[in-house]
């Protein structure tokens, strides 16, 4: 805060003073949106994503200024889309954000949220696995329903027999080598976002 004075040519002088002020910010980053995507959505399903920006000054509001979000979500000035869509498609929209600074900085991006149709849960749904005698091959598929194919197999705990394999496909093969009955949890994945998974006990008695 300081005083200026000026003074005319005339004579004598006229002068006059006021007192003003100059506030100094720090130095901030450009403002920008930082999400680069967002999350599928399944219609019926409940649905929550953050948008995100950087630079600027906190806090942030954020709002649509194009396009539509799918029927049934919303964005709050907070940059949470959240609801439950309700119809199927592709959705394309431009969001923006003001941040709080004097004057605001804005920013916008485009973004999209692709909503699916609902899906069954996924389940596993391979009750039993076929006997195996040492010495002989062994080919089974392990077979699952639901969710967004394809699926993804792994084995989680336990062991399959000595001498099988289980595939990402969820076909386990091999020769066994031991006699016994091998006790195990095998876990299915789909292809959806986020991946849906599903696991059950299973056991393979090799004679």
């Amino acid at each position: 805060t300081f005083i200026v004075k000026v003074e005319d040519s005339s004579t004598p002088k006229k002068q006059a003073t006021k007192q003003l002020s100059i506030n100094v910010n720090k130095q901030t980053q450009p403002l920008i949106i930082t999400t680069k995507s967002l999350p599928e959505g399944t219609v019926g399903s409940e649905y929550s994503a953050t948008l995100t920006a950087s630079g600027g000054t906190t806090p942030y509001s954020w709002s649509l200024v194009s396009g539509s979000l799918p029927t049934g979500l919303t964005l709050s000035s907070a940059g949470v889309i959240s609801g439950t869509p309700t119809t199927v498609g592709s959705f394309t929209f431009i969001v923006k954000v003001e941040d709080s600074s004097t004057p605001k900085k804005q920013a916008t991006k485009q973004l999209s949220i692709n909503v699916n149709e609902q899906t069954q849960p996924l389940s596993i749904t391979t009750e039993s696995l076929p006997e195996g005698t040492v010495g002989s091959e062994y080919n089974a598929t392990l077979s699952a329903s639901g969710g967004t194919t394809p699926y993804t197999w792994s084995l989680i705990s336990g062991s399959l027999p000595t001498g099988l394999t289980l595939s990402s496909a969820g076909v386990i093969s091999g020769t066994p080598t031991t006699a016994g009955n091998s006790t195990f949890i095998v876990k299915v994945e789909d292809s959806s976002t986020p991946k849906k998974q599903a696991t059950k006990q299973l056991s393979i008695n090799v004679n």
